[in-house]
């Protein structure tokens, strides 16, 4: 009978800030990034976080903007389930989480991109609720 193996980190890429970069998370933490910026029209802020809890890597998105239509925000829940086989590697599998583009496509058949399940989606948009959407 073979010992079970504790999923202890998961390391994959991520398109964050404007480039693709190596994320690793270890079992028991909490890795957070952040940028907030402004531009011509006013300010924009995104957040990522990422944890493991058993099998599965969840990620957490929000962004939130005010610009000439108001305030926006989006809230994204999502996980990717770390599979049997490679419990114990720092790896999960991958697959695309998003539309890419031609050059996204080939590059992502070489670097690993979680194939990210939606737990919970919100949005709010102060131009459409004012409008009555």
């Amino acid at each position: 009978m073979s010992a079970i193996t504790k999923i202890t980190s998961a390391r994959f890429w991520t398109y964050i800030n404007g480039t693709w970069s190596k994320i690793t998370v270890k079992q028991g933490q909490q890795l957070h990034w952040s940028r907030h910026a402004p531009h011509e029209e006013g300010w924009e802020s995104e957040a990522f976080t990422w944890v493991i809890s058993g099998e599965t890597l969840y990620r957490s998105l929000d962004t939130e903007s005010q610009d000439c239509d108001g305030y926006h925000s989006d809230v994204l829940r999502s996980s990717c389930h770390i599979p049997r086989g490679l419990k114990g590697r720092s790896a999960i599998k991958f697959g695309p989480h998003r539309q890419l583009t031609s050059i996204e496509s080939m590059i992502t058949q070489f670097i690993r991109v979680p194939s990210w399940i939606k737990i919970h989606h919100d949005q709010y948009d102060q131009r459409a609720e004012a409008a009555g959407y």
